[in-house]
């Protein structure tokens, strides 16, 4: 419609109800759009929060395994 009957044109020759509903058309058009990208937003920020609570409990794992190791090598020292 931009194209064909309002860009470069000298005299606009269209219908007010063809106007809207095309604009309505456009802005339904960039509402799904929106829709979509939030919903894929909010599905990679949910992988992103898995991916870290991943990291977080590997973190602990390490740490835990690291202490019980620090506290197995001080008991063997001082029974020794």
């Amino acid at each position: 419609m931009l194209q064909n009957e309002l860009l470069g044109r000298e005299r606009i020759r269209i219908a007010a109800g063809d106007y809207f509903a095309g604009g309505t058309r456009v802005i339904e058009d960039g509402l799904g759009l929106f829709d979509a990208m939030v919903a894929l937003a909010i599905g990679q920020a949910g992988r992103l929060e898995l991916q870290r609570r991943a990291s977080y409990r590997q973190a602990w794992g390490f740490f835990l395994a690291f202490a019980a190791a620090s506290i197995g090598a001080g008991l063997s020292l001082g029974a020794a």
